[in-house]
């Protein structure tokens, strides 16, 4: 996975679920379409519903409706969005 240095991309990357049982997350970052669905919740929830979504390998949280997840079906390229924080499955 590449990704722009000015950006402080986040490192350990991990697609399995089953060798994470947690998630990292990244202020004012998103990740530039790749867009599954929606859901409301917040930020451990955005985690525990995308581990769920078949095709979910990233997701992005705003604070639109009282706190939105936004699944996503590729964690690149990634975009500076402020006010979006990005969370993505990390490596123990």
């Amino acid at each position: 996975m590449k990704c722009e240095k000015d950006l402080n991309c986040p490192h350990r990357y991990v697609f399995d679920r089953s060798l994470s049982s947690s998630c990292g997350f990244w202020l004012d970052k998103n990740v530039a379409g790749a867009d599954l669905s929606t859901k409301r919740g917040g930020l451990d929830e955005c985690c525990n519903f995308c581990k769920v979504e078949k095709k979910c390998v990233a997701f992005s949280w705003k604070d639109v409706d009282g706190g939105t997840c936004f699944f996503k079906s590729a964690a690149e390229p990634l975009i500076k969005e402020v006010g979006t924080t990005l969370g993505m499955f990390v490596g123990e």
